[in-house]
């Protein structure tokens, strides 16, 4: 996979539907453990909550699960899972808590509720997509530095780190589908006399 969707940050939002509370709990997650953490803090937080219903969906192994919490059959866990993979989002827990405001929904008014409430916790929480990247480091005399600088400009290369010794030693990362153009225009406008060397894959924020 070059690339993926997931949330940037935490957030927590509320709705009122029939004088019932749905508080979305929104968190970005690496891995089953940190989600089932996350949701044993919100269960503990909201012990009397008459429902907390989650679901996630981890890009390592590509789990996925979801819990209705009590609620009828498909009216809660359900859609708040399919808020995340319609819209392809992983790496990411979605927690609804309810609070009974005394008036039934119907189980078109849960769903609605509960993906209304999911929805608008994953857009508080601001979905990015993450790109696999190639990290390099290039070692370069000071009088290329210039027209390296300028050739890493133009393709738009994220710097990390930039030590200044006999000559300077230069981190950058990139998408990994633009690198080859890189070492040819590197190649090309240095006359082969600066390289990059690749020191390792991660995925960045775009």
């Amino acid at each position: 996979m070059s690339s993926y969707k997931t949330v940037l940050k935490p957030s927590e939002c509320e709705i009122i539907e029939k004088k019932s509370r749905f508080i979305s709990l929104t968190y970005p997650v690496t891995t089953e453990e940190e989600a089932l953490s996350h949701l044993e803090a919100a269960r503990k937080k909201y012990y009397d909550a008459t429902h907390v219903v989650f679901a996630y969906r981890i890009r390592n192994n590509q789990i996925q699960r979801f819990s209705d919490d009590g609620e009828p059959q498909g009216t809660a866990g359900v859609p708040v899972l399919e808020v995340l993979s319609k819209g392809e989002i992983t790496d990411t827990l979605s927690i609804v808590v309810r609070y009974f405001g005394g008036t039934l929904l119907g189980a078109g008014g849960l769903i609605r509720a509960y993906s209304k409430s999911a929805h608008e916790g994953v857009c508080a929480s601001e979905v990015i997509t993450m790109a696999e990247c190639v990290e390099f480091q290039i070692e370069c005399p000071y009088h290329l530095f210039g027209t390296v600088e300028h050739i890493l400009r133009k393709h738009d290369c994220r710097k990390t780190n930039v030590e200044y010794a006999d000559q300077i030693t230069m981190q950058y990362y990139m998408e990994e589908n633009s690198y080859q153009r890189l070492l040819s225009d590197l190649t090309e406008t240095t006359n082969a006399t600066i390289s990059a060397k690749e020191i390792n894959r991660n995925f960045y924020q775009l």
